[in-house]
């Protein structure tokens, strides 16, 4: 998972109008079209996302709640890497993958579309890093 504050050069109690100065001073600077050989396209994309998400007070205040409990998940044991195509798909557009303690680690719609990487299981206290294949996640 990304901290998208730190892609627009910003602090997580940056104002909207900080981030729209930051962004829009990184969008000129990463541009495409200010770019002939087309270096930073991959940076530009990054940040058009991250303002896609912090931006939009509803994304934002999701992703917020997210990278709190991301910041928290740092602390348990990672147990494993697994790539999120491991995972299976429940009923209820969850994903799941089984713990060795006979729990779940599971990834919400949410989780998958700030690619939320460390997971925590829901019976121990185990963790794994999920993997994000190159595939578009949002």
């Amino acid at each position: 998972m990304e901290n998208l504050y730190m892609i627009l050069e910003s602090t997580e109690n940056a104002t909207f109008e900080e981030l729209r100065q930051n962004y829009q001073k990184l969008a000129l600077k990463y541009h495409p079209d200010k770019n002939i050989d087309n270096t930073n396209t991959e940076n530009f994309v990054k940040i058009r996302k991250a303002w896609d998400i912090l931006s939009n007070e509803k994304l934002k205040k999701e992703y917020d709640i997210k990278w709190q409990q991301r910041k928290v998940a740092q602390n348990y044991p990672i147990q494993n890497e697994v790539d999120i195509l491991e995972f299976d798909e429940d009923d209820e557009s969850v994903l799941t993958y089984p713990c060795r303690c006979g729990g779940f680690y599971t990834l919400s719609e949410s989780d998958i579309k700030f690619c939320y990487d460390i997971v925590c299981c829901d019976t121990c206290t185990l963790s794994i890093k999920v993997i994000y294949s190159d595939q578009d996640q949002t």
